[in-house]
Order: structure tokens, then C-alpha cells, then sequence
């Protein structure tokens, strides 16, 4: 598939730079900066570095937002890439990024030695879904980016920069070149530890909570439920009423913690009818504790379980270690007994 990057009225050190691109036609012509694949074509906005790294809400719709710099830090390559915004390190390497192709050839020195775990940052939200997605799923053997981008319901860059996070960290493996690239998950165990130390670095979500009358726990989620379907409201138990739907009853709680798919918990009580406590009522006689879903996390994958929408096991378990505590040792319990079998 033949690729052009036309950077415009590019100087003709950048043109020469990009002789380093084996597979990539650069060239700086006056037609405007655009990059074409195939016969697809779509315009740039392009950013040397050295201006400052371009805010994303300011690229352009139907834009691809290039930043180029002489070096990009294998971070600083992620962080743009999470915010959407493809990348050029002179050294030999770029990053294309579009709604549903990714184009990406790396050719620069390897960092000595194995990477520390430790200094790999958080994946963010939309990347821990993907992350969740990969070690959910067992019915697939071998990952592609566009598999896991659309499980997931992630763009491909984002989907790349997750795989090959893990591939660094050494808990995916790969199999093929270019094209027919495909990962294995060689670690599901340190992938999960991992992931685990991420989440305790957070704090716990933020939060409003309510009062549902009900009998006990399982009328409180059903008639949940039926408020959260009458307002078109996406949800998804967990922590250790999750748990205990799951089949794992790990720990009593006297609060009920449910994700919702919204930034504005309390538009969305509002909209189910639940009613207001202030900080004195919600010590005394909360239930129900909503917590925002950023990033889909405990939403995209949950499953219906007795009718109940129920966040996927990894982020039962992960929301448990997360709040610490009696919740951290109910984590092991739920890990043990269900997650490990998977």
C-alpha cells in the first residue's frame, strides 16, 4: 500500500528525514500537509515540537494532528497517542493515526535493558478498558490491533499503544511482522498484578450516593435496574455486590456501589428519581453509592447476570483492591476463586 506524507511548505531537512521512513513517500509540496493511503486522503495539521505540543480539541475535525520533534520519548510517544495526536521522531520512527487505520514503523534505537516496571505511567481509562478487554476475552488465541480496537470499541492507536505497552513489560508476545502482526498473552498473571498496582495508585471514584427501599441487596439492584431502564441510564454493579453476583461472596457491605455511564452523577439520581442525602444522611442511611464509569471501564463488558447488568470479573476484582482495606482481602478471594480459573 503506497503512503505519501506531504508536509506542505516543509523545509527540505524534514523532506530529507524523511528518507529514514523506508515505505514512506514524504515530500513538501503547495498543496497543504496531508498524508494519503491508498487512495484515501486527509489533511495534517502539523506541529514541530519545539512550539509546544498542540492541545487536541485544537486539531481541526477530519484533521490528523502530527507532532514531529528530532526525539520522542517512548512516554511522550503514549501520552500523545492516548490523546488522539499522531507523532514523527525524526530518529526514524511514526506514528499515523487514523479513525480505523494505523500506519507505524519504528526503526529507532532500543532503550538498553528491560524497561522497569515501575516506570511505566497508568494507562488511563479508555486504555485500561482495552487492557480489561485483552484478559477478559479467552475465546481469542492471538490479538491483531484491529481485533483488540474493536472488542474494545477503541481507536487502532489507541489499541497499538496498549499492546505494545504490555509487549514492552513483558506480558504479550508477538508472532509475525507488519501486517500479520499478531499477540500472544504470554503473562496474564503479571498482567494482572500490573494492573492492579495501577488501580491502587487511584483514588476511588468519585461518587453520590442514595437510599433505594428494598428488602436486601438483590431487590435494591433489581429495582435499580428497573429506574436505570425507564431513565435510558447504562450501569454496571460492582465491588462486593458484583462480587457476590459473580457467585463470590466476599465481603458484607451495607452499600451497594454501582458504575454509571455518565460524568454527571448527580443529573443522572436526579433523571432515576433517587433522592438527594446530604453529607450527615448519606453516613447514616446510604445504600446505594453511584460511582462515574470514565472510560467505560466496568460498562462496556458488563454481562446480565439474573437480570442484573453486572461489571466484567477483572473490574470487580480491580474497583475491591481499589477501595482498600476488608474490600482488598474480598480482591484476593474474587481473584483466586474466579479470575484465575478463566
Amino acid at each position: 500500500m503506497k503512503i505519501n506524507l506531504d508536509l506542505g511548505h516543509a523545509s527540505s531537512r524534514l523532506v530529507d528525514r524523511g528518507r529514514l521512513l523506508g515505505g514512506i513517500d514524504v515530500t513538501g509540496t503547495a498543496s497543504g500537509p496531508s498524508v494519503t493511503v491508498g487512495g484515501s486522503h486527509t489533511p495534517l495539521r502539523v506541529v514541530e515540537r519545539a512550539a509546544g505540543t498542540p492541545d487536541p480539541e485544537s486539531i481541526p475535525p477530519g484533521f490528523v494532528g502530527l507532532v514531529i520533534d528530532r526525539s520522542i520519548s517512548r512516554d511522550d510517544r503514549e501520552r500523545l497517542e492516548q490523546s488522539g495526536l499522531s507523532w514523527w521522531d525524526l530518529r526514524g520512527a511514526v506514528h499515523l493515526q487514523f479513525d480505523n487505520l494505523l500506519v507505524h514503523i519504528d526503526r529507532t534505537p532500543a532503550r538498553s535493558g528491560a524497561p522497569a516496571r515501575s516506570q511505566h505511567p497508568h494507562l488511563g481509562p479508555v486504555g485500561t478498558r482495552a487492557a480489561q478487554t485483552l484478559l477478559i476475552r479467552d475465546d481469542v488465541a492471538q490479538w491483531s490491533v484491529s481485533e483488540l480496537s474493536a472488542l474494545a470499541d477503541v481507536s487502532v492507536g489507541q489499541a497499538h499503544t496498549v499492546l505494545t505497552r504490555l509487549e514492552d513489560l513483558g506480558f504479550v508476545e508477538s508472532i509475525g511482522r507488519g501486517r500479520s502482526k499478531k499477540r500472544l498473552i504470554g503473562d496474564r498473571e503479571g498482567a494482572l498484578d500490573w494492573l492492579r498496582t495501577s488501580e491502587s495508585r487511584l483514588r476511588t471514584p468519585s461518587a453520590s450516593q442514595s437510599y433505594l427501599y428494598a428488602r436486601n441487596e438483590m431487590d435494591l439492584v433489581r429495582k435499580f435496574d428497573a429506574l436505570a431502564g425507564r431513565a435510558g441510564i447504562r450501569y454496571a454493579v460492582t465491588s462486593s455486590m458484583g462480587a457476590r453476583l459473580w457467585g463470590v461472596p466476599v465481603t458484607t457491605s451495607v452499600i451497594t456501589r454501582v458504575r454509571v455511564d455518565t460524568n454527571d452523577l448527580d443529573a443522572a439520581r436526579e433523571t432515576m428519581g433517587l433522592p438527594f442525602l446530604d453529607a450527615d444522611e448519606a453516613g447514616r442511611g446510604a445504600n446505594v453509592e453511584l460511582w462515574s464509569d470514565k472510560g467505560e471501564v466496568g460498562t462496556h463488558d458488563a454481562v446480565d447476570i439474573d437480570g442484573v447488568s453486572v461489571a466484567p470479573q477483572i473490574r470487580v476484582w480491580l474497583d475491591l483492591a481499589r477501595q482498600g482495606g476488608r474490600y482488598e482481602d474480598g480482591a484476593d478471594l474474587l481473584r483466586e476463586q474466579i479470575i484465575e480459573r478463566t
